[in-house]
This record gives structure tokens, C-alpha cells and sequence, in this order.
């Protein structure tokens, strides 16, 4: 049981620049062409695993980053702080893993 409730409680996210992300095979896309994430599958090598229950935000060492992965947008807020950062703030947990257990985000 305990095995289970881990793996159903595990999330993953990695906060990354444009360049490192593509590196890693988890974003795609050239100059003229939209930031996606990667369709094929790609490792968990770089993402931070944490349990989807207990996280409710994370600081971004950037003003203006896109979350690439796909999340409710009133599940979360992004928040500039004074220092010219940012912190992604989780409102509703279940509803921002919904879609995904992981999370992309670019610098």
C-alpha cells in the first residue's frame, strides 16, 4: 500500500532555461517556431521528484517564466516577487496534477 500511495503522489519539475530544457530532449522548437515539450518520452534525469500533496510553491530565478507543461490555469498563480524572481504558487494541488505529473518550467 505504501508503495502505491507514493506513486500515486509523485510529481516531478524541473525550472530550466530554453537551452538546458532542450538539451535534455523535454522542449522543442527553433527560433520561429512556438516552445513545446518533446511528444517522445523523456527521463526523469534533472527533474526534482516530490510528493503532488505536500508542494505548494516553487521559486523561480526569473520575472517572467512559462509554465510548457499543461496545468489548470486556476489551479496556480505566478507571482513576481520584489527581487525580480518569481514563485509559482499551487492553489489546488489535485486540480494542477490533473493533466500531468510533471511539471516544465522555463526561465
Amino acid at each position: 500500500i505504501n508503495v502505491q500511495d507514493k506513486m500515486l503522489n509523485t510529481g516531478y519539475y524541473i525550472v530550466a532555461d530554453k537551452k538546458t530544457l532542450k538539451a535534455k530532449g523535454i522542449a522543442e522548437g527553433g527560433v520561429f517556431s512556438k516552445k513545446r515539450l518533446s511528444t517522445d518520452g523523456f527521463s526523469t534525469e534533472g527533474f526534482t521528484e516530490v510528493d503532488i500533496r505536500e508542494l505548494t510553491e516553487i521559486k523561480i530565478n526569473d520575472k517572467s517564466p512559462k509554465i510548457l507543461s499543461s496545468h489548470p490555469a486556476d489551479s496556480y498563480e505566478l507571482v513576481q516577487n520584489a527581487d525580480k524572481t518569481s514563485t509559482l504558487v499551487i492553489k489546488d494541488q489535485a486540480a494542477f496534477w490533473s493533466n500531468s505529473k510533471f511539471l516544465v518550467v522555463m526561465e
